[in-house]
């Protein structure tokens, strides 16, 4: 098969062009997101992930989603925490397929850490709500001065689940991911 000298050099500049795009995709900067439990550190997250799907499908509280360009490019369809987790279930950690999340017992799972914005906070602000103390299934959220909602970071593991009952919008409560405990796969 022969080709131009016209295709060759459109050969060479697309070859050009899509190293440079792949180059720039890792360069550009990106959000940190609250992954699913049993997520491996990062770099190996997005190296092993291919972005199925499938741990988003198995979701019973449909608490995965999607993450999208607002997240930075290298994120695009890998799975991020944008509803709650039950605290029992492991469902995606025993679906996904290429080990971007790796087994874990249920006393492991620690996805981050929930944050409370005073400011916006009805609880901090006029002493007059409890839920996200109500439902936090492992009493991480408590009470100070009778009437603060607090966030015991030892206790928290970024469930989310005081966020969806947060009555304030956008929510007074989110959860960050730094201190999950990510799965380090080299030594």
């Amino acid at each position: 098969m022969k080709i131009s000298r016209r295709e060759f050099i459109q050969l060479i500049f697309g070859f050009a062009a899509s190293l440079t795009f792949f180059s720039l995709t890792r360069s550009l900067p990106s959000r940190a997101l609250v992954r699913p439990p049993g997520a491996v550190e990062e770099e190996d997250f997005l190296s092993r992930c291919v972005k199925c799907g499938i741990c988003i499908d198995v979701c019973p509280t449909r608490g995965l989603s999607p993450a999208t360009l607002s997240d930075g490019i290298v994120n695009i369809g890998t799975p991020k925490l944008t509803g709650y987790c039950e605290i029992n279930c492991l469902k995606c950690v025993e679906a996904c397929p290429t080990g971007a999340l790796q087994k874990i017992s249920v006393s492991e799972k620690d996805m981050g850490t929930a944050v409370i914005v005073k400011e916006r906070c009805r609880g901090w602000l006029y002493g007059t709500c409890l839920r996200c103390v109500e439902r936090c299934p492992l009493g991480a959220v408590h009470l100070t001065n009778g009437k603060n909602p607090t966030v015991d970071s030892e206790r928290c593991i970024g469930c989310a689940q005081c966020v969806i009952v947060c009555p304030v919008s956008p929510p007074a409560v989110y959860v960050a991911p730094e201190g999950a405990n990510r799965i380090k796969l080299h030594g």
